[in-house]
């Protein structure tokens, strides 16, 4: 019978029998964890070892001692080769889950290297595998779960003695307004390789596909901070010019919305409204 006690927030696990004297015969071991779940799991594990005569702590059996052992079976055992062994035990899966495991492992040991012993790999090698500034959160999300998936695995099934994916945080995505919003540096930046490349079509003799109307466009759903089917939907009778206001009808709530026209975005308007021939309505 094995049962759990806490002690100075850590967890022990307790062996009781009972002797033919009718004494009861109790062993303390120290688990060394603070996690509930994982000093449970533990205690299940090997209460039903003692109850199958797999080990027996009233005769020298100790955590530690398993712990050992666990760690002697896996020298040698390399990335490679564990990670074979994973996908054998993932044979039950679909197999395009299986594909997508058989991805990750490719690319985790391109990254660390397929002879590396797993005992060896680290928090640092996860990190630089699953948070590369190329991928998005949701990819670093998707890396990062897999390596907790297998790491969590591979200590389960005694090839490490430790998961050092779990001590590691999913990336949180960016909810700031100031991540969303192109910044006037990068709007301007846009409009100047507009202008040189309508530059280089004019000296190369092009008169057609010159998209005149980019700039007022661009200008207006920058200023005005206007959706995609706001923007294209606005009609020249929607401009006020004299009191200096748009009225955005095609908006998301159904609701119609006014918006003040800012000094740098009427000239743009005027000017564009004069090389349309001064149109009451249309686009």
């Amino acid at each position: 019978m094995a049962s759990l006690r806490k002690r100075n927030g850590f967890y022990s696990v307790v062996f009781s029998r009972r002797l033919p004297s009718g004494k009861l015969e109790q062993k303390v071991f120290s688990l060394g964890t603070k996690k509930k779940s994982e000093a449970d799991k533990l205690k299940v594990e090997y209460g039903e070892r003692y109850r199958l005569g797999d080990m027996d702590p009233f005769a020298g059996w100790t955590p530690k001692a398993e712990l050992e052992a666990k760690r002697k079976r896996s020298v040698g055992r390399t990335l490679e080769g564990v990670g074979a062994a994973f996908m054998e035990s993932r044979s039950h899966v679909r197999e395009r889950t299986r594909t997508d495991y058989a991805d990750h492992l490719r690319r985790l040991s391109d990254q660390i290297g397929a002879s590396m012993p797993v005992g060896q790999i680290n928090e640092d090698d996860l990190r630089r595998y699953a948070f590369k500034t190329r991928y998005s959160v949701a990819t670093q999300t998707t890396y990062l779960r897999f390596c907790k998936m297998l790491f969590k695995w591979m200590k389960e099934e005694g090839y490490t003695t430790a998961d050092p994916a779990s001590r590691i945080a999913y990336p949180r995505k960016d909810t700031r307004l100031s991540g969303k919003v192109m910044t006037a540096e990068e709007f301007h930046a846009i409009l100047v390789a507009f202008k040189q490349e309508q530059r280089a079509k004019i000296k190369s003799g092009h008169v057609r596909g010159l998209h005149r109307w980019f700039k007022p466009l661009a200008k207006t759903g920058y200023y005005a901070v206007l959706r995609r089917k706001e923007l294209i939907q606005l009609d020249w009778k929607d401009v006020d010019f004299a009191g200096r206001m748009l009225y955005v009808t095609a908006t998301k709530s159904g609701d119609e919305r006014t918006v003040p026209i800012r000094s740098a975005l009427l000239s743009v308007h005027a000017a564009w409204h004069r090389a349309q021939g001064r149109p009451h309505s249309g686009p």
